[in-house]
């Protein structure tokens, strides 16, 4: 290798063991009270890559390209039940709060 070349290494595919060991090596340069702060490129390069690895595993799942393997739960025991809760919002104290968001509210409780 000659002075200036840069040896570029292929990325690791991302996985949960890889993302494992990133977030063990950045909970290793935070627990070091010395180096915060003193390798601000390689702690913004650890984050990027935590990131990157994250955004990867989450998009290969959604696109499928992860297998997916049926979720096996045990089968129910008893009644279903339907809960609901109601939330009253004072309007003479908060008026901006809409009656579309009170809506959407209540079909995500």
């Amino acid at each position: 290798m000659m002075v200036g070349e840069v040896e570029v290494k292929e990325r690791p595919r991302p996985s949960p063991d890889y993302l494992m060991q990133l977030l063990n090596e950045k909970k290793l340069m935070t627990s070091l009270p010395n180096l915060c702060g003193i390798f601000t490129h390689l702690e913004r390069l650890l984050d990027e890559e935590i990131n990157r690895v994250r955004k990867d595993m989450y998009s290969d799942t959604v696109n499928g390209l992860v297998d997916r393997h049926p979720l096996e739960l045990p089968e129910p025991i008893g009644p279903i039940v339907h809960l609901q809760e109601k939330l009253f919002v004072p309007v003479k104290e908060y008026p901006d709060v809409s009656r579309s968001f009170l809506n959407l509210f209540q079909l995500f409780s």
